[in-house]
C-alpha cells in the first residue's frame, strides 16, 4: 500500500531526504500495515513514545493526529522539532531516533508498516 501523507514543514531537512521532488511523502512500495495502536490521548499515551526510541529496520510508522497537537523531536545532534496538529499525518522512517513531547490535549494513533 502506498499512502500519501501531509507534512509539517515541507522544508524540514528530513523531509527533503524523503520527499524527492514531491510535496508528499509516500510509504515505500509494497509496505503493508501490520499493527495499529491507539487512539491515545495525553493521559493514555504510552510512556515509551515520550522517551527516545527508534523503529526497527524496514519498519515505517504513520503518526496521525486526530485532535490537539503533539511535538515530534528528532534525537540527534540537531535535535529538530516538528509540531503536528489535528489532521496531520507524518511518516517516521526506520532507525531514526526520536520521541514525542506533549504540548496539551491530544488524540493520536500510530500505524506500523513493514516493507
Amino acid at each position: 500500500m502506498s499512502r500519501a501523507v501531509r507534512l509539517c514543514g515541507r522544508d524540514h531537512p528530513r523531509h527533503r531526504i524523503l520527499m524527492k521532488a514531491s510535496p508528499l511523502v509516500r510509504l515505500p512500495p509494497g509496505t503493508k500495515c501490520y499493527r495499529h495502536l491507539g487512539p491515545f490521548n495525553e493521559v493514555s499515551i504510552p510512556r515509551g513514545l515520550l522517551a527516545e526510541h527508534r523503529l526497527k529496520p524496514d519498519v515505517w510508522a504513520v503518526l496521525a493526529v486526530e485532535a490537539g497537537a503533539i511535538m515530534l523531536v528528532w534525537d540527534d545532534k540537531e535535535c529538530d522539532r516538528c509540531k503536528l496538529v489535528a489532521g496531520d499525518e507524518f511518516v517516521v522512517p526506520p532507525r531514526e531516533q526520536h520521541h514525542l513531547e506533549l504540548v496539551g490535549p491530544v488524540r493520536l494513533s500510530i500505524a506500523f508498516h513493514r516493507v
